[in-house]
């Protein structure tokens, strides 16, 4: 068959072409995103995903449903539980592995670190995570269709086409896409909740609408037993339900006939269900459920070193540079801008939950990209509904002069957006595939320190064997100085610059000193990030003999 009949074939039969650009989309996805997940084999240097998988294997390997760390709320531990479930009958690998015993009265590992024997449950995990980013662009490509109006078909599933594009090739949602973290799984969520709510808007009000309402209440409920701040998009079943009410009469509580509605009790019953199916002890244990959300508020508030100050100019920049690049963060811009400047119901749904959604996020002084996660799904379709208009609009525009150019220049305007988000998410996978600086620092301890040498770690730094060495744990070294390493027996001290390079900030000034004093003794190892190599700089220090 020849390109022309091909094409020809596609444009009597609409479904096909969508479904065979939909395919291409998530197929880029699923590549860009499982090619570099295991790039850290078999050590783990993600430092929260300790958080999912030790609760996991519990839960799996007792059978006691408490995870007992409320950090995160339950939804992807129990289903890292369940994968850990599959993962142990099939490999026989054990769940759990003893607790090694540390040097000098301190820990031989930090609780992040995760045991190498653990690790495919890690890696499949991350796996299932990775295919929960995939299905987001899936959501978002269906939730472009749900809002098209009446005649509006094809130019709403090239929004929703393109607005997977954006899930699948944007850096923030695919670099966070290869780690057993709640942030994609919580982006997976809201997406849900929007389709969910884009499809109510779409119908008249009428009780399949009322029901899609409901559904997208109980999604909220399940983002929010994610990670706690994905709980926010619950104002988005809510928004719709006041945009479709259309009078004073008609707000929550009432109906158009003035009598009272179960519709608002029913949407915050769904969304209380949804939180409590995936997170059954904010009931059973609600205390330390409460103590937890009050540590992660308090968190927020107070500061957290190297991960603090000005949020708003943080995330601009980030996503500029970086989470978005020049080009999406383009397009994201203008969809919220056209969104505005239209003022339909659907446009305001999603520009209204974009803004506030960051604003809230600017809020504490602490802040975390990856918590950016839950409104990349309203972001990416506000891109794409843009895109597509302007992509159709020049169609149309040269249409009357060559309509035989009317299609390849809609098709050239979006591969040219396009090629600049490409480029950066192929950079992006081959940078996360590129050896660890700790990985290459391990195998440089095990082919050049004597069995039996004691050595002393700090958080961000290799994982000696602890069979060969003695060794022992500190979040930070400066919390002793030179002397006391030498008399409790340490002849090596590992240090990363993920934690000395925090100290740089006023008020360490003794902190500081500690780690100039400490990387002026002899460093016999030394690897820091370069094309070839990613991670932390790491360096190996001789604290010479003990006294």
């Amino acid at each position: 068959m020849t390109a022309s009949r091909r094409a020809r074939g596609l444009a009597r039969h609409p479904l096909l072409g969508v479904a065979s650009c939909l395919a291409v989309v998530l197929g880029v996805a699923t590549w860009l995103r499982l090619s570099p997940i295991t790039y850290d084999n078999p050590f783990v240097y993600h430092p929260d995903e300790w958080t999912t998988v030790k609760p996991a294997l519990n839960i799996a390997g007792t059978g006691d449903m408490d995870p007992y760390l409320f950090l995160y709320p339950s939804f992807l531990s129990y289903a890292e539980a369940v994968v850990s479930e599959v993962v142990h009958a099939v490999s026989g690998r054990p769940m759990g592995v003893p607790t090694p015993e540390g040097y000098a009265g301190l820990p031989a590992r930090s609780a992040s670190d995760v045991d190498p024997l653990l690790y495919p449950y890690v890696a499949w995990g991350r796996r299932l995570v990775a295919a929960l980013g995939v299905l987001t662009a899936l959501l978002v490509a269906l939730a472009g269709r749900a809002a098209a109006r009446r005649g509006e078909v094809g130019r709403a599933w090239l929004a929703g086409l393109l607005g997977a594009g954006f899930i699948a090739l944007a850096v923030l949602p695919l670099d966070n896409s290869r780690y057993l973290t709640t942030d994609v799984p919580s982006g997976f969520w809201t997406a849900a909740v929007m389709a969910a709510t884009l499809a109510a808007l779409a119908r008249p009000p009428d009780r399949v609408a009322d029901r899609l309402l409901i559904l997208a209440c109980f999604l909220a409920g399940l983002a929010g037993s994610t990670k706690y701040n994905a709980l926010a998009v619950a104002i988005v079943p809510t928004f719709a339900y006041l945009a479709r009410a259309g009078s004073l009469r008609a707000l929550p509580g009432w109906s158009r006939q003035g009598v009272i509605s179960p519709m608002p009790l029913l949407m915050a019953l769904a969304t209380v269900a949804g939180f409590v199916v995936a997170t059954p002890y904010a009931i059973l244990d609600a205390g330390t459920v409460a103590v937890a959300v009050s540590d992660q508020i308090n968190h927020y508030s107070t500061g957290h070193l190297g991960s603090q100050g000005d949020p708003v100019g943080y995330y601009f920049d980030y996503l500029w540079n970086t989470g978005f690049g020049p080009a999406l963060s383009s397009l994201a811009l203008a969809g919220l801008a056209w969104a505005l400047i239209r003022h339909r119901a659907v446009d305001l749904c999603l520009a209204s939950f974009a803004v506030l959604y960051l604003f809230l996020a600017s809020l504490p002084v602490v802040r975390y990209e990856r918590n950016l996660l839950p409104l990349v799904p309203f972001v990416a379709l506000l891109a794409g509904r843009f895109a597509a208009d302007a992509a159709l609009t020049l169609a149309g525009w040269i249409r009357p002069r060559s309509a035989r150019l009317a299609v390849p220049a809609a098709a050239g305007l979006v591969a040219l957006l396009a090629l600049q988000p490409l480029a950066a998410a192929i950079g992006d996978t081959q940078r996360a595939g590129l050896p660890d600086t700790r990985t290459i620092a391990r195998r440089w301890i095990d082919a050049n320190l004597p069995d039996g040498s004691t050595i002393v770690r700090e958080s961000y730094t290799p994982q000696p064997d602890t069979y060969r060495y003695h060794v022992g744990y500190l979040l930070t070294l400066s919390e002793h100085n030179v002397t006391w390493y030498r008399e409790q027996g340490f002849r090596y001290a590992i240090v990363s610059d993920r934690w000395y390079y925090r100290y740089s900030a006023p008020g360490y000034e003794s902190e500081a000193a500690f780690y100039r004093e400490l990387l002026s003794l002899p460093v016999v190892f030394s690897i820091q990030s370069s094309e070839a190599v990613q991670g932390p700089r790491i360096d190996i220090v001789d604290l010479g003999s003990s006294p």
